[in-house]
């Protein structure tokens, strides 16, 4: 039983989700929204919600039932959000001379904790790194996250270097839980 999630950032600073969840009433939409927004430190209205109307192209969900949709889908939307996180905490932590560590997403900018006035929009720093990658098209932050019914793994690609993609473990306690 898992969920998975792909998320890639567009260059006016919103995030397309790909998601196999449906929501049939529920919210899933809305949820998945959410958790991808915080984490991003953006707007509702910045993401971008495709549910999975083609298994062709859409992500792994085996299905909206039991109350399973925020746990599943949610818990992969959050891993790959984070992952996005990540890549792009590391090149803003690059341009603005600190840790990723050091930096605050939120109200669609990436500052520094210390000194708030040191900061990238979140669309200016996606359009910054397009413009840095492959000859093969800019291809911004990405990532493709699946979890799994007692272990969430992540699988991220660096997509500027066409590496393949490697998964990791996230630590129990950063997994969103029942209840």
């Amino acid at each position: 039983n898992s969920s998975s999630c792909i998320i890639k950032m567009n260059e006016d600073g919103t995030a397309a989700v790909q998601t196999g969840a449906t929501d049939i009433g529920q919210g899933s939409c809305t949820v998945i929204a959410m958790i991808v927004a915080e984490v991003l430190g953006l707007g509702l209205e910045d993401i971008i919600i495709n549910t999975g109307v083609d298994t062709d192209f859409h992500p792994v969900d085996p299905g909206t039932y039991g109350s399973r949709v925020t746990l599943y889908s949610g818990n992969a939307a959050k891993m790959a959000a984070e992952d996005i996180k990540k890549q792009l905490a590391q090149v803003a932590g690059k341009l603005l001379d600190v840790s990723p560590e050091d930096l605050v997403f939120k109200d669609r900018k990436v500052t520094v904790k210390s000194d708030p006035d040191k900061a990238w929009k979140i669309d200016a720093l996606v359009r910054y790194i397009g413009q840095k990658t492959s000859v093969a098209g800019p291809r911004p932050a990405f990532s493709y996250c699946t979890s799994r019914v007692g272990s969430m793994r992540r699988a991220s690609a660096d997509m500027s270097s066409n590496t393949v993609p490697k998964c990791d473990s996230l630590p129990s306690d950063q997994m969103i839980t029942e209840g």
